[in-house]
């Protein structure tokens, strides 16, 4: 805790791993409060995550990932909440409210690309028609090798 801040640092060194009618699992559920504002950093190799970020209040969020499937739905953006994806081999959806504003510069030239709702600005830039006029938008950055990567609208 540091005055209004704190952090939370979770790793995990020893995990438990669960083998269920011959399937693999290391799973994860974790719970936060809705009320903060929250900066998140999710670091992690190859693995799969279903993350749904719809109820909070993120200000930005980070994803660093290698070969991995990752399903994120967002929430209603605050006045500009940053969003950041630096994956390998990956399948990526990203769900976000519609209407929201939003940008994403993507550096993927070897990837499929679907962004629903979006205009082509150039081969590195889309945004939502709404993007100029809106006081609260999502800036989503895309870093990824030869992934399959879909935005849309929920």
């Amino acid at each position: 805790n540091n005055d209004s801040e704190a952090k939370v640092r979770f790793k995990m060194k020893k995990t438990r791993i669960k083998f269920t009618e011959g399937k693999f699992q290391n799973k994860v559920e974790m719970k936060l409060n809705p009320q903060p504002i929250w900066y998140i950093n999710f670091d992690a190799g190859a693995s799969s995550a279903n993350i749904d970020l719809s109820k909070f209040k993120i200000m930005e969020a980070n994803f660093d990932m290698g070969a991995a499937s990752m399903d994120l739905k967002l929430g209603s953006p605050l006045e500009e909440t940053k969003v950041s994806i630096d994956a390998g081999a990956s399948s990526i959806t990203i769900r976000i409210p519609e209407g929201a504003a939003s940008e994403i510069r993507v550096d993927a030239a070897l990837s499929s690309k679907s962004f629903d709702g979006f205009e082509k600005i150039n081969s590195e830039l889309y945004r939502t028609a709404n993007f100029n006029d809106s006081v609260n938008k999502f800036i989503i950055t895309i870093d990824s090798g030869v992934s399959s990567i879909d935005v849309t609208r929920y």
